[in-house]
């Protein structure tokens, strides 16, 4: 079969235009891969940043079972010389790779998920006795009516058997955090506490750990009892993701038998 010159002319310009198509997308692929870094200071500040949260506050740590201090002239370097954000990211995980902790990991925030557009309402009741608790319908309240608004969730709550709780509100985490306590109220008595793990430090801790002048830090657990409930809701479902506080009445829930189911939804 013959092909005219026109015919092959407009074949032509056609793969070229296809391969420039191809060649961009590639191109912008790779400047997508390749971010830049922050500048130097804000690198070193954020590594030290990083150094001083783990040291003071991993179990790990604190307990003496890994030494950050030795890794890090060689982090430092890496830290420095990283002109992307992959390098970066890269030379902060081999910091953190001797704790071998899976909760403990470098994460890009500028891929944290966007506040979703939210038009539920702070609590809704789909049933009688259903009850939908919406944490980020505050958002748009202002914080003394915020706080009246949480103050009346017991009442808001009371007869509803199903309680499920959106936990997530990207900004309000201390909010979040504090809604076990008016929470409680609308939830039988759970039959099991916690054990709250805390970093208790007197003064300044030394680079070397030894001080004639009283300074120190201690690992410290403690018994959390269950808070006394007094409600109908028997079934209880928390919705959360990684961004989310998790209320104290929340783990408790996952322990507890007096509650007859208590889920997570991710």
């Amino acid at each position: 079969m013959s092909v005219s010159a026109e015919q092959a002319t407009k074949e032509l310009r056609m793969a070229s235009r296809m391969w420039f198509v191809a060649a961009a997308v590639a191109a912008t692929a790779m400047t997508a891969r390749a971010e830049p870094a922050p500048d130097e200071c804000a690198r070193r500040l954020a590594l030290a940043k990083v150094w001083l949260e783990v040291k003071v506050a991993h179990p790990a740590v604190v307990r003496g079972q890994v030494h950050l201090d030795a890794a890090m002239p060689a982090v430092i370097a890496k830290v420095d010389a990283a002109t992307t954000k992959e390098a970066y990211a890269a030379a902060i995980k081999e910091l953190l790779a001797p704790l071998r902790d899976p909760v403990t990991f470098v994460e890009d925030a500028a891929g944290a998920p966007t506040p979703p557009r939210i038009t539920a309402g702070w609590i809704e009741h789909p049933t009688p006795k259903i009850a939908v608790v919406t944490a980020l319908a505050l958002a748009t309240e202002a914080r003394g009516k915020r706080g009246e608004l949480v103050a009346k969730l017991p009442a808001e709550l009371e007869g509803a058997e199903v309680v499920v709780v959106d936990l997530r509100a990207p900004g309000m985490e201390g909010l979040v955090a504090n809604l076990g306590y008016p929470l409680q109220a609308a939830l039988p008595h759970a039959d099991k506490g916690l054990i709250v793990r805390e970093v208790v430090h007197h003064g300044y801790r030394t680079q070397d750990n030894v001080s004639s002048g009283g300074y120190g830090s201690g690992l410290f657990e403690r018994a959390e009892a269950p808070p006394q409930g007094g409600g109908k809701a028997r079934h209880v479902v928390f919705v959360a993701d990684n961004h989310a506080a998790i209320p104290k009445l929340a783990l408790m829930s996952c322990r507890t038998g007096s509650w007859r189911t208590s889920g997570w939804r991710r």
